[in-house]
């Protein structure tokens, strides 16, 4: 378990003691300190994230650009052929994209 939410059921079990010393402002700032900690490496592992996505996207996208413009200018290769290239490639895209996100959520896991 992460540490706000170990921090969190270690003071449910121990609210009578803090309320008996008159500690839950103590408390409720350390929450505070722990919940922001935790936000601040999310934010950045997300970002992160985005950052490589949009780079997969762009490599991606040249691929699907370089599949159409040798359809386009190869007079020998059946349309069909450059379709299916081209589906191929968005294809490709998208799946590249989703197992970066998978993994880089298993491995925040």
């Amino acid at each position: 378990r992460g540490p706000v939410y170990s921090f969190f059921s270690e003071t449910l079990a121990g609210l009578p003691s803090i309320r008996a010393y008159s500690r839950q402002r103590d408390f409720a700032d350390l929450m505070a300190a722990r919940i922001d900690a935790s936000t601040r490496a999310m934010w950045s592992q997300r970002m992160a994230e985005r950052w490589l996505g949009l780079r997969l996207e762009t490599c991606g996208n040249l691929v699907i650009l370089a599949s159409a413009v040798a359809g386009v200018f190869t007079s020998s290769v059946y349309p069909g052929l450059v379709g299916l290239s081209l589906a191929y490639s968005f294809r490709a895209t998208g799946l590249m994209t989703f197992a970066v996100r998978q993994v880089t959520e298993a491995q925040t896991q």
